[in-house]
């Protein structure tokens, strides 16, 4: 209950301010490979601490609104059921290249959650990503063909009894 009460002066608070921002005009990244979980403790934390948010902010492509540093925190704020937020909780990464903010979604994650090593594979495979500070898991990765036809090799090999030299199949 009393988390309740501070959510609502939060949100009444914020609905007074003369520079807000939309929360709907900011997008969850579909590239970010951060695998998401559970966030009661994030969401308990901004109805705590808001200030951090401004400390913090998301970081998102102006072109695309799309967030490049603080999905958890947007989706949080979209179960809290914000409308709108104060713009300082939110910075456009308008200076930074292509490149520089594929780089940043990767730093600004390094040390928090799970990883969606698929996705790094896939989509930010120009980075060293264990220079970044990123473990890799040894994973084996090889196709389901090479490893049935190294199966299928197995199968055909043979071992000789020392003592008879009977031949069995393995």
């Amino acid at each position: 209950m009393e988390d309740i009460k501070k959510l609502k002066k939060l949100l009444l608070e914020i609905s007074k301010g003369a520079n807000n921002k939309q929360l709907s005009e900011l997008k969850i990244n579909p590239k970010n490979p951060q695998v998401f979980g559970d966030l009661e403790k994030l969401e308990n934390s901004i109805i705590e601490f808001p200030k951090m948010m401004e400390l913090r902010p998301m970081v998102y492509d102006p072109a695309t609104k799309e967030v490049l540093g603080g999905n958890k925190r947007l989706i949080c704020l979209q179960e809290l059921k914000f409308k709108e937020i104060p713009e300082s909780w939110a910075v456009s990464a308008g200076k930074l290249t292509d490149k520089e903010k594929k780089r940043f979604i990767l730093a600004d994650n390094i040390g928090f959650g799970e990883w969606d090593f698929e996705m790094l594979d896939v989509d930010f495979m120009e980075f060293d990503l264990e220079d970044l500070g990123i473990e890799i898991p040894d994973i084996d990765l090889s196709d389901s063909e090479e490893r049935s036809v190294a199966d299928d090799e197995k199968e055909d090999e043979t071992i000789n009894c020392p003592k008879c030299n009977f031949e069995f199949k393995k």
